[in-house]
């Protein structure tokens, strides 16, 4: 996936930060991460289906890749995640932890799974301090975020799990259920 973005908006969505010039740093900038953080401040946010991008590189799932997109996703989460969406989603998560271990052994990457758990324990003050920031600039409400998610496995190296139509259902109605809590909260 390519982005494209009119960088003035990166500093109004809490994104404001020399990650964007300097790939060395302790966490890569990716695309969700910047399409979340420019959504929740309220930038519009697309998809252009038709776009492509041709890469002049091999793009490999090795056991450093898993680690740092294990890494990265929680990164995502904690910092992005208005505290509404992240206390309903909390048992959810926890869930899929506990299912993504046997997932990643299975597949060879338990290690770099686990160590990206403990650089996520380690990383939790910067966290603190980045998610801090990204909430400052928040302008859609807990709701609208989750409005412009989905419940869906959409990764293919997620196996049976990725396909199954019981998991499938369940996330379904679990996702249901989150928006419904939301909806309420808002109304208050």
């Amino acid at each position: 996936m390519q982005l494209l973005l009119v960088i003035k908006h990166l500093s109004e969505a809490g994104v404001d930060d020399p990650r964007l010039d300097a790939p060395s740093h302790p966490r890569e900038v990716d695309v969700a991460d910047l399409s979340l953080r420019l959504h929740l401040a309220g930038e519009r946010v697309g998809i252009e289906p038709s776009a492509r991008v041709d890469h002049d590189y091999s793009f490999t799932k090795g056991l450093e890749k898993w680690r740092l997109l294990e890494r990265n996703r929680w990164a995502v989460i904690l910092a992005v995640y208005p505290l509404p969406l992240l206390a309903l989603l909390a048992p959810a998560l926890l869930a899929t932890e506990l299912a993504l271990l046997p997932a990643a052994a299975a597949g060879g990457w338990l290690g770099p799974k686990l160590r990206a758990s403990a650089e996520t324990l380690r990383a939790l003050p910067r966290l603190r301090r980045e998610r801090r920031a990204v909430q400052a600039s928040r302008s859609v409400s807990a709701l609208e975020l989750a409005e412009w998610l989905t419940p869906d496995l959409g990764s293919t190296y997620l196996g049976a799990a990725g396909r199954s139509r019981a998991l499938r259902a369940v996330l379904r109605a679990y996702w249901w259920g989150v928006r419904a809590a939301l909806r309420a909260l808002e109304r208050g």
